[in-house]
């Protein structure tokens, strides 16, 4: 075989990668997915805070569904929301295309390759771009402001269908509206997407609680526990199961176990 003849074929398609990566580089985007899963309070809505205020504006048992924030929190969400809200805008303006780039010189094959790599690329920076929104919707949440926080979830999972905090996230705020049959659509696709995502399993227990699915919502606690031990959030409601079916015991269990986890619950009894 002349190699010299392999090296000429091979050349063309390396420096179109190359100028694939540059262009990767330039847009500040990195050269592999990312895997990382965001922070609890981020990743779950669900989570609560010990703020003061917060709690005469919601009882948690008679609200599951409401997303408690510190004062300090909201002040930092309203400038990770300026900060996302800029990198959004970067990442839109410049979508992964070679503009100029002369394809026609290519064999079929190496055309092939190329579109493969371009692809590959947009992927990338739609899975970024859905992370990005995903966690500007959960600062907006924290603000209270219910719409953008919906807004920025649905183009979330548009543009990656396939990524599950984004679904667990809007179930949560759909739950939160009482839209419960959407909610649990979604939280089924986060848990179809991430089986072992313990905020999904907390999410989606909430709802059968809300929905009087008293049994199923104590499996699916149940789950959440399994897959994270430490999360507060499931064994507080998973208590609240428990008071619904007339449990003291295991209510109470399960509340000092939320307590015992740094779950901001008022000890009525102190």
């Amino acid at each position: 075989m002349d190699s010299s003849k392999s090296n000429s074929k091979a050349k063309p398609v390396k420096l179109l990668y190359m100028s694939l990566t540059a262009w990767l580089a330039l847009s500040g985007l990195p050269t592999a997915p990312a895997l990382a899963t965001l922070p609890p309070v981020l990743d779950g809505l669900s989570s609560a805070s010990d703020d003061r205020d917060n709690k005469k504006q919601a009882d948690p048992e008679n609200n599951i569904f409401f997303v408690a924030s510190t004062k300090d929190e909201k002040l930092q969400a309203q400038g990770e929301i300026y900060f996302l809200s800029d990198k959004i805008n970067h990442f839109r303006e410049r979508l992964p295309s070679l503009p100029g780039l002369d394809l026609s010189s290519l064999s079929e094959e190496n055309r092939k390759i190329f579109e493969q790599n371009l692809q590959a690329l947009q992927a990338i920076q739609a899975h970024q771009l859905a992370r990005l929104l995903n966690r500007r919707g959960t600062f907006h949440a924290i603000l209270g402001d219910q719409l953008k926080a919906l807004s920025d979830l649905d183009e979330a999972v548009q543009f990656d269908d396939s990524y599950a905090p984004a679904y667990n996230n809007r179930a949560w705020l759909r739950a939160q509206k009482g839209s419960l049959s959407d909610a649990l659509a979604d939280v089924n696709k986060a848990l179809e997407l991430s089986p072992k995502m313990a905020e999904a399993y907390d999410t989606r227990g909430s709802i059968n609680l809300a929905l009087k699915n008293l049994e199923a919502a104590i499996k699916d606690f149940d789950a959440s526990i399994e897959c994270n031990p430490k999360y507060a959030e499931a064994y507080f409601h998973r208590a609240l199961a428990y008071k619904s079916m007339g449990n003291q015991e295991k209510y109470q269990s399960d509340k000092s176990k939320a307590r015992e986890l740094d779950y901001p619950i008022e000890s009525k009894d102190n």
